[in-house]
């Protein structure tokens, strides 16, 4: 399973209170993606410490942020319902 984080909040969020939760869900749930702008907002967290975190740091294109979206919306694994009405953090 993966998983890309299209909004600062949600790591903000971690990084405020466990982000060794991240971690984990790298390790057994799936891969973490974290769009580069994305960690540019987030002054609680850079590259060095998100590496290791287990996240994946990448550049995404407009078609794997399509295809993270359709399949956010098929799927109830893609985080909290509030997650998924905003499109903070989607199941790829």
């Amino acid at each position: 399973m993966q998983f890309l984080v299209v909004d600062a909040n949600v790591l903000i969020d971690f990084c405020k209170t466990q982000s060794s939760l991240l971690t984990l869900v790298s390790r057994h749930v799936g891969t973490i993606h974290v769009a580069s702008p994305v960690l540019d907002e987030v002054h609680e967290l850079d590259a060095k410490r998100a590496h290791e975190l287990g996240l994946v740091i990448v550049t995404p294109e407009l078609a794997m942020v399509r295809n993270a979206a359709l399949s956010a919306k098929r799927s109830p694994l893609s985080g909290t319902a509030r997650h998924r009405e905003r499109g903070t953090m989607l199941h790829a």
